[in-house]
């Protein structure tokens, strides 16, 4: 019986194989990781997020809450909140160096998982450039080790091999590399992934080891452990522990129905198919390759549910967006409706007071043309008046004139006549009353 050579369980970051997420927590950003998990645990199970997101509008808000959704896997809400996050600590003059480079990390991360590697490439050398800017290089620990396993995804493992050299700059300490899982674990981890891609089995087994030995039978990487451990086993020829291994790590995942572990569960499967084809036993190795097929089923069935969700939901979305757009349409058509019923509601409005003000103006002209022609009526007959008095004054004038004229020839003849009365006959002139006085 002939199975296929890549259904090995070993290599958890191969393309069909867990990715990044699926084998690391986020990091935590403050406190530990117990606190953290049991907050978001309290938020989820009471459904009262708003309570654990009223500080969203700071950075750690917001760092928390994409956090809390990395820790749920709604990965969506998860980037949402850690690019708020990052564009808040943009905005800060003393940006907060370390929390910055665990969303760079854990960003890089979902990317991982989900096949963006170019973008997660990206973040992880912004974390770089970051940590080397601010003398904190130490602080790259989780961000070197996110880079090799990029590097092991790409198959480029010089340069992992050169990556997983420089994690030695960090601490190993949880709170100072910000990674949940310990570096010394994870490093083992990926120090084995390239030794057995690298066909160095003995040091792959070496590595696997000394992670199993960092890890606890609770936490769910101990199943990883068991899963590369046993890889390489087979690898070596050591089928009887490979074997107790598989079954122990299924053993320990078989409860669960978590995607991530449906995908370990598969890599088992992978596993246990090619240990027993190695043995010979084509009935196991056909009944595990039938479980290993009928489990990447369920994953291929869960991936297009999701797929299908996320068609739908960006259906829903256009459909919102469209139904928006219309109302938008129509209301933009009643603005303009209204808009051009009052144009023309000012242009009647204006048009009237043009009308009216011409009206006034008009009135008002014809009122001073009227007071304009009374005031020269008057002015006229002032004039006329003026006139009549100015002849009548020069009438009386010469009439007095030729009255006085007449008087006075009057009053020489009769003093001359007088004069001649006298000396011919004076007294006759005695006898008048006066006579001295009226010749004076």
């Amino acid at each position: 019986m002939h199975l296929p050579q890549d259904t090995r369980g070993q290599t958890p970051y191969s393309r069909e194989m867990p990715a990044v997420s699926n084998m690391y927590d986020p990091a935590m950003p403050e406190g530990t990781q117990e606190e953290t998990l049991l907050t978001a645990k309290a938020v989820y199970n009471s459904g009262k997020k708003a309570d654990f997101l009223e500080q969203s509008g700071t950075f750690y808000g917001l760092m928390k809450s994409g956090t809390t959704f990395h820790i749920r896997g709604s990965m969506d809400s998860a980037m949402y909140y850690y690019e708020k996050a990052l564009e808040k600590g943009a905005e800060d003059p003393k940006p907060p160096v370390e929390k910055i480079i665990i969303v760079y990390t854990n960003v890089s991360t979902m990317l991982l998982d989900i096949n963006q590697y170019v973008k997660a490439r990206y973040y992880l050398e912004k974390a770089i450039s970051l940590g080397k800017d601010a003398g904190k290089e130490q602080l790259l620990a989780g961000v070197y080790q996110n880079l090799s396993w990029y590097c092991i995804i790409q198959h480029k493992y010089d340069s992992a091999v050169h990556y997983l050299k420089r994690v030695s700059l960090g601490s190993s300490n949880d709170r100072d590399t910000g990674i949940y899982i310990p570096a010394k674990q994870r490093q083992e981890m990926l120090w084995g992934l390239v030794c057995l891609e690298t066909h160095k089995v003995p040091d792959a087994i070496i590595h696997f080891k000394q992670a199993l030995k960092l890890s606890r039978p609770g936490e769910r990487l101990y199943s990883y452990h068991l899963n590369n451990l046993s890889s390489a086993y087979i690898a070596n020829g050591n089928f009887k522990q490979a074997r107790e291994h598989l079954y122990q790590a299924l053993a320990l995942i078989a409860p669960t129905k978590k995607d991530r572990d449906i995908v370990l569960a598969r890599d088992v499967y992978g596993n246990l198919s090619r240990l027993y084809d190695s043995l010979g036993d084509y009935y196991n190795a056909y009944k595990y390759y039938f479980l290993l097929e009928r489990t990447a089923d369920t994953l291929h069935k869960i991936e297009n549910s999701k797929i299908v969700h996320q068609l739908e939901t960006r259906y829903r979305t256009v459909e919102k967006d469209k139904e928006i757009f219309d109302r938008s349409v129509k209301l933009l058509g009643a603005q303009q409706k209204l808009a051009r019923k009052n144009f023309w509601i000012v242009l009647l409005s204006s048009f009237g007071m043009l009308v009216l003000l011409f009206a006034v103006l008009l009135v008002q002209r014809q009122k001073k043309r009227m007071q304009a022609t009374l005031i020269r009526e008057q002015n006229q007959k002032i004039d006329h008046l003026n006139d009549m008095i100015r002849i009548e004054e020069q009438e009386r004038n010469r009439i007095g004139g030729q009255l006085h004229d007449e008087v006075m020839v009057a009053f020489s003849i009769v003093k001359m006549n007088m004069g001649i009365l006298m000396e011919s006959h004076p007294e006759i002139l005695q006898q008048i009353p006066d006579y001295e006085q009226m010749r004076q």
